[in-house]
């Protein structure tokens, strides 16, 4: 969970990086809803206007995780393409509405 959390701050206060896409997949020692709440929690001191996707691999248990991320405005997918698509499709209509 500290990782996740310590992980997704570094990116967030880092003015190099344009945009964070995060990836857990699901172990049986992990649970997906810690996982969630440590990114949300992150996402939300840092308040930085970066774009986030976040991808939880692992099935059904990684529901409560999505559910919650998804719940606050940080857009989660099953899978990592998705996630990977949404922050694509957020840098084309930046683009065209001249954000970046």
């Amino acid at each position: 969970e500290e990782s996740y959390r310590g992980a997704v701050r570094v990116a967030l206060e880092d003015p190099r990086v344009g945009g964070i896409l995060v990836i857990y997949c699901h172990t049986a020692i992990t649970d997906p809803g810690m996982i969630a709440r440590a990114i949300i929690k992150s996402y939300i001191e840092c308040r930085a206007p970066k774009p986030i996707a976040v991808s939880f691999i692992g099935g059904v248990e990684c529901n409560e995780g999505l559910k919650l991320l998804n719940d606050v405005g940080i857009p989660a997918y099953p899978s990592p393409d998705r996630a990977a698509s949404s922050l694509g499709a957020y840098y084309r209509w930046a683009r065209y509405a001249e954000l970046i």
